[in-house]
């Protein structure tokens, strides 16, 4: 990476491809008994897919394929249910595909800073976890790298840093869209490397379904450990499709990263105790009901002006009673924009 780069930004790509898988909580839920496909060891080709609505610099929808071309990756372009880059594996018998347990999201820099600007950073870094694939890889390539971070470098910084710590996915920074080009093709060689020797497992499509994959993958993880069990190409689509079926409670966590200043360990906490907005609405509607009895007992009392004015208590700061430590302790304020937020109705 050039100097002038690096002293910019620094590095925090992590040298170790592979991490820690984190743990999903499988409750009492039960899983189907399966037979799955085997792709047996030396009978399948790993190609890599490029999203086929990823653009190179300067607008040119080809560049990264020619580029890998050249370097001698088979790579094919498609339309990625989530993800800029994933690998399958193709049977040479009958051409099954399975999706590998790799996926790289690319940002240019710039177009990081309008994600993170109008939400779209968090719901794709959720997307992304949500694919079930254990390998994450979040790729920025530098652009205006002077210019952006002269006045963004804190919210990059924080981004990038939270993305890896956080979230656990792997952050690397290329320098050039070559540069990008070049790690892709490391990456083909290092999967194809890994794979030598090794026969895949597919699960059925009869045994997989959006509300429990995740539950599901953690089980098959932890009760066979040595055994990576993947998903064919068309499951791989459906169950990451932004039409395909989502639980209650995933749809209620993005509603709340809406909400400017509910980080996801914020989010996260909240979900421990309201499961679904159903939960939290009728928690308000309960401490509602209490503060006015309480008023009414104790008779109304106007609160005061300037130095001597009254915190706000009872329903609005519900959720900063909640306890939680740094980025997880919810705020007066953000509790009551909650709040308002929930049970008003309208809110400008």
């Amino acid at each position: 990476m050039p100097a002038s780069v690096s002293s910019s930004v620094p590095p925090r790509a992590s040298t170790v491809p592979l991490f820690a898988t984190r743990r999903v909580s499988t409750g009492n839920l039960s899983f189907p008994i399966f037979q799955p496909t085997v792709i047996s060891a030396n009978t399948y080709d790993i190609i890599l897919l490029l999203d086929n609505r990823e653009i190179g610099r300067y607008g040119n929808r080809d560049a990264l394929r020619d580029g890998l071309e050249k370097l001698k990756v088979p790579v094919e372009q498609r339309a990625l249910a989530v993800g800029d880059t994933v690998w399958i594996a193709r049977s040479r018998e009958n051409e099954r595909e399975c999706v590998l347990n790799w996926i790289v999201e690319r940002k240019r820099l710039d177009d990081l800073c309008a994600s993170i600007k109008d939400s779209r950073f968090q719901d794709q870094k959720h997307r992304l976890y949500q694919s079930g694939l254990t390998h994450v890889f979040y790729l920025v390539e530098h652009f205006a790298v002077q210019r952006l971070m002269s006045s963004h470098r804190l919210m990059i910084n924080t981004a990038l840093s939270r993305t890896q710590v956080v979230d656990e996915f792997q952050v690397k920074e290329t320098s050039s869209q070559q540069e990008t080009i070049e790690f892709l093709a490391n990456m083909h060689l290092a999967i194809q490397t890994i794979l030598t020797g090794q026969s895949l497992y597919v699960l059925p499509s009869s045994a997989l379904s959006r509300p429990t994959y995740m539950a599901f993958q953690a089980h098959l993880r932890e009760s066979e450990p040595d055994i990576e069990y993947l998903p064919s190409w068309s499951d791989f689509q459906n169950l990451n499709g932004k039409n395909a079926t989502r639980t209650v409670g995933e749809t209620w966590a993005r509603m709340q990263l809406c909400i400017k200043g509910l980080s996801a360990e914020r989010v996260s906490k909240l979900l421990e105790h309201y499961r679904t907005p159903r939960e939290l609405w009728e928690a308000y509607c309960e401490a509602e009901n209490i503060e006015a009895l309480a008023a009414q007992s104790a008779g109304d009392v106007t609160p005061g002006k300037g130095k001597g004015k009254k915190k706000a208590s009872g329903p609005k700061t519900m959720l900063s009673e909640l306890g939680g430590e740094g980025r997880r302790k919810i705020t007066d304020a953000m509790s009551q924009k909650v709040q308002e937020i929930l049970m008003s109705r309208t809110y400008l």
